[in-house]
């Protein structure tokens, strides 16, 4: 009895200190990766959570910046400041742009592939972000 005991402990205590490694890197595997993350919120697939700026520019007050994310190997761009009239796009050459108007005081775009060159821009200006000091090409 007591050695049935002992086991059903053991069990119990397995299942409460939490996932199996081989669950737990299972669950931290990223939504898509690459082209696979096209048009797909940054967000909702949790490509956000290592993600990094790796390129910026300000204009008229507004940080434009591009995003990658080294798990979903994906780029978006986003804005921050007082909303403004015109929208900003992401692109690369595998695809048409992703435009995001502006309506609130922080926007972001969709996903490209980032395993491509890519660019984050105001429509119809000329303003790109351009890479950080010390970062590879958006």
């Amino acid at each position: 009895m007591r050695v049935r005991n002992i086991a059903t402990g053991l069990v119990v205590a397995a299942l409460l200190s939490g996932p199996h490694p081989a669950m737990a890197a299972a669950a931290a595997a990223p939504a898509c990766t690459g082209a696979g993350c096209f048009n797909k919120d940054p967000l909702t697939t949790g490509c956000d959570k290592d993600a990094r700026p790796i390129a910026e520019v300000w204009f008229r007050d507004r940080l434009l910046q591009g995003y990658y994310s080294p798990s979903c190997k994906a780029k978006w761009a986003t804005v921050i400041g007082a909303p403004l009239d015109r929208r900003i796009y992401v692109r690369n050459n595998n695809g048409s742009p992703l435009f995001e108007n502006m309506v609130h005081h922080v926007a972001w775009t969709k996903m490209v592939d980032g395993t491509r060159p890519a660019e984050a821009c105001f429509e119809n200006t000329s303003v790109c972000a351009r890479p950080t000091v010390g970062q590879a090409l958006f």
